[in-house]
């Protein structure tokens, strides 16, 4: 989804968010996540305006409203407020925002939002991938130490605060999966 909203952002011609959540209908429409009126199923759901779509994630469903995403996403702010720290006296501004120089203009495409997202998301995957994880979860059964004593309350207090429940109901319903390392 992300890379589709740069597309529609960098796309030489006219790119509304009319165009954005068209190309969205097209390529995801079929996808279990993915819910927007153009579906024949939801056609009649007036919860869901014509410039909305859902995505169906862990913690439930989630409305997004595709007006203002194209412009969020061109990050136009972010260029000028570099431009304006880089045009400060201060040295450690103009070497903390050297994109802002007029002289060292590029002509890269500029970076979008989604993109300094993917790469931020690209990096955290990165150094997960080159950690080795355990997780290990400890249950007392009991304060005494006693071998068969099994005190539920204490169990049950221990499940829901380490959030054990929650972390098998998302599994249940299919979001979570196992990666290796």
């Amino acid at each position: 989804m992300l890379a589709l909203l740069d597309d529609e952002c960098l796309r030489p011609g006219v790119a509304t968010d009319e165009t954005l959540l068209n190309k969205l209908n097209q390529r995801c429409l079929r996808h279990a996540h993915f819910e927007s009126r153009a579906s024949r199923q939801l056609l009649s759901d007036h919860t869901l305006s014509r410039d909305q779509f859902r995505l169906v994630h862990y913690a439930g469903k989630v409305t997004y409203d595709v007006v203002g995403f194209l412009d969020k996403n061109r990050d136009l702010l972010f260029k000028d407020l570099s431009q304006a720290m880089f045009a400060c006296e201060r040295p450690l501004l103009k070497e903390l925002f050297a994109e802002g120089d007029p002289e060292r203009q590029t002509l890269k495409r500029p970076q979008t939002a989604g993109h300094q997202f993917r790469t931020s998301v690209s990096q955290l995957m990165k150094n997960l991938l080159s950690k080795n994880p355990n997780y290990i979860r400890c249950i007392k059964p009991n304060d005494l130490k006693e071998a068969r004593n099994f005190e539920e309350p204490l169990v049950r207090h221990q499940v829901r605060y380490l959030g054990l429940m929650e972390n098998v109901r998302v599994r249940r319903a299919g979001f979570a999966y196992r990666q290796v390392y």
